[in-house]
């Protein structure tokens, strides 16, 4: 799969939240109405940038909340209940996906600093030499176009994999499966990936300095800058748009 592919393999809460959020702007700007049929899966995926499957885990999720109605042979349609209850309901399912990506970070936040600790001790001069040659690639992608997404994701297993611990290693594999950083083209944001880069070369400063403390200040930093721009994100798709 190429980097372009992955980043568009949305299988994460943030892809679900996009996907629920991009059928709500649907239907808050008239372009689906109550009772009409959905475009298909396909149309739907070209349309929003997003894999086909997390089109699908959308509409399934919206369909048990009663909110899209799926007819065997038919299509899916929207449901026939006023413009505002549809718009308030799909609301309320995008806000527990929110909710859902802040309690990923709150862990992540709990676990990651003390991981980074650990490998400040642990790191062997090969495994820095891995750190930065992801960070290092990670830039290359960036200044190319790309978002650095694949080698931010092997600077934290890397990261995970000096403390010596294998379940390090399957617990943060774990929390890349709950919560990725890919998301919806229109959401894309150079700057944030700049950010994320900048992040991580203070993280392996840290680290190459063997300053636990520091370390460990720079990745809950990290963290929690990529969540507030994440999290603003979400906040600001939910707002209902100005007349």
């Amino acid at each position: 799969m190429s980097p372009a592919e992955e980043v568009t393999e949305m299988t994460g809460q943030t892809a679900f939240t996009k996907a629920v959020e991009l059928i709500r702007q649907l239907v808050r700007s008239g372009e689906m109405v109550p009772g009409g049929r959905l475009p298909s899966e396909r149309q739907l995926a070209e349309e929003f940038g997003l894999a086909r499957s997390s089109v699908r885990e959308a509409i399934r999720a919206l369909a048990e909340q009663g909110i899209l109605e799926s007819r065997r042979g038919a299509g899916t349609y929207l449901a026939a209940a006023s413009g505002e209850i549809l718009l308030r309901r799909l609301a309320e399912v995008a806000q527990g996906q929110s909710t859902r990506v802040a309690q990923v970070f709150e862990f992540r936040r709990m676990l990651e600093p003390q991981l980074v600790r650990r490998a400040v001790a642990n790191a062997t001069d090969t495994q820095l030499d891995r750190m930065r040659l992801a960070v290092r690639r990670q830039q290359l992608d960036i200044e190319s176009g790309g978002t650095g997404r694949r080698q931010d994701r092997q600077f934290h297993r890397l990261v995970a994999e000096a403390t010596g611990n294998p379940l390090a290693v399957e617990a943060v594999h774990s929390l890349a499966s709950l919560f990725d950083v890919p998301r919806a083209r229109q959401f894309d944001s150079p700057a944030r990936d700049r950010a994320s880069l900048e992040s991580h070369m203070r993280v392996l400063a840290a680290i190459e300095a063997r300053d636990a403390d520091l370390a460990a200040r720079e990745m809950e930093r990290h963290l929690s800058e990529v969540e507030q721009m994440i999290c603003g994100d979400q906040e600001q798709a939910q707002r209902p748009a100005k007349p």
